[in-house]
């Protein structure tokens, strides 16, 4: 059984009995507590070995957030790995390799980049919820993040759907993004990012920085666009999410909850991560 599944039922309960509600639908998952230089940035998620597999997400794991059915393992599968680290490097860190029978990342736009192959995040750290698109500026209370792989038009490989003011947080070093798309139908993307409890389109100076703890449960999603043959039309999007999620890209209240996991997780035998690799042809 997936860690995610086990603790999901145990905080489902602890929930219940207290009253606490955490401000997310969706599953739990969670991510192992890495140091600073554990992970390297550079789409070769060898170093990533170490963690038990059972917090390793898989097309097994994810449902359809569009509410259809999840592609058959011939068609698209992954493997999500996902870290933190204590402060003063506080950040998240992540790796995904896909397996996608068919590759899309043709738009020359950056805020068209949902219409191709991408990986989108909506992040909600402090779990303050609610329409994060509201007003002059958005993206100050929550954020959503994608990483698409530049195509022949260029598009951006980070972009937040915000305003041109808020897109710092897609720069270094409060983003940090890699992908290898060397060997297609294979995709792997790997990245650290900061969190923000407030961000503000003046700068990291005038924001908040959101503090990662363990045991921490933070507002955080992650799903994957799977474009096939109709140009600019989504056939799957995998993610954290349920479909109660459909309107996570404006509404932080139903977005997934990531759980700091403290320590790291239990190391994998070198033959279980060639195990997983083979998975990926």
């Amino acid at each position: 059984m997936k860690k995610w599944l086990l603790l999901g039922a145990v905080l489902a309960f602890a929930v219940g009995m207290t009253g606490v509600a955490w401000g997310h639908v969706g599953m739990d998952w969670f991510a192992v507590e890495v140091t600073p230089g554990q992970i390297t940035i550079d789409a070769d998620l060898s170093d990533w070995a170490w963690v038990d597999d059972a917090y390793i997400l898989t097309s097994d794991d994810l449902p359809d957030v569009l509410g259809g059915e999840m592609p058959p393992k011939d068609d698209w599968d992954c493997a999500l790995y996902s870290g933190w680290s204590r402060p003063p490097d506080n950040m998240l860190y992540f790796g995904v390799h896909i397996v996608d029978d068919m590759f899309n990342n043709d738009t020359p736009d950056p805020g068209n980049s949902y219409k191709d192959d991408c990986v989108e995040m909506i992040v909600d750290p402090d779990h303050s919820g609610g329409n994060f698109r509201e007003g002059d500026v958005h993206g100050i209370t929550a954020q959503q993040y994608g990483i698409h792989i530049p195509g022949a038009g260029g598009t951006a490989l980070v972009y937040q759907w915000a305003q041109d003011e808020q897109q710092w947080s897609t720069q270094e070093p409060w983003f940090v993004a890699v992908y290898d798309d060397s060997d297609l139908p294979n995709a792997t993307y790997e990245w650290k990012m900061a969190l923000w409890d407030r961000h503000d389109p003046a700068g990291p100076d005038a924001s908040q920085r959101h503090m990662n703890a363990p045991d921490q449960m933070i507002g955080f999603q992650i799903q994957i666009d799977d474009v096939d043959a109709e140009p600019d039309t989504r056939d799957h999007q995998p993610g954290t999410g349920g479909t109660e999620s459909g309107s996570a890209w404006t509404d932080a209240t139903v977005i997934s909850g990531l759980i700091l996991v403290p320590g790291e997780g239990t190391a994998v035998e070198a033959s279980s991560w060639g195990t997983v690799k083979a998975t990926f042809r």
